[in-house]
């Protein structure tokens, strides 16, 4: 179960960063302080290979697809 919630936020993070990215924006100071410590907890609690599956998963995401994504129950 743990592991599923890791890979779900590794997943949503990396749609996040490609959202932001494709739009030109970037994360206020405070924002982006949170999303990298969030980034070095997933680092730190997932093996780096799965880490690199679910990112790739997350990057090729629309934004409907992450909105949708993020809405589902758990």
């Amino acid at each position: 179960m743990v592991q599923g919630k890791f890979a779900r936020a590794a997943q949503l993070m990396a749609a996040v960063e490609t959202q932001l990215a494709s739009m030109g924006m970037r994360l206020l100071p405070v924002d982006n302080m949170e999303y990298e410590r969030n980034l070095a907890h997933l680092r730190t609690n997932m093996d780096e290979k799965d880490l690199a599956k679910f990112w790739a998963k997350g990057k090729e995401m629309s934004l409907e697809e992450v909105i949708a994504f993020a809405l589902e129950e758990t």
